[in-house]
């Protein structure tokens, strides 16, 4: 089976690739594309970041 992101061989199961690809990803895509987009992806709809990010951009115009 290859990797829908990189196109290497999967050994094992591989990983869902949502929402980088549809189908199966290696574990170097899981880690490097995949997680690091889930996790951005939840973040930013939370709102405790929304509320982190704005306090950070009013420090950030304060500390001009």
């Amino acid at each position: 089976m290859k990797c829908k992101i990189c196109n290497e061989t999967i050994f094992g199961h591989g990983h869902n690739a949502q929402p980088v690809a549809n189908g199966r990803c290696c574990d170097v895509c899981q880690d490097t594309k995949v997680l690091p987009l889930r996790l951005d992806l939840m973040l930013n709809e939370s709102p405790a970041f929304q509320m982190f990010a704005r306090m950070m951009q009013d420090m950030e115009r304060v500390n001009e």
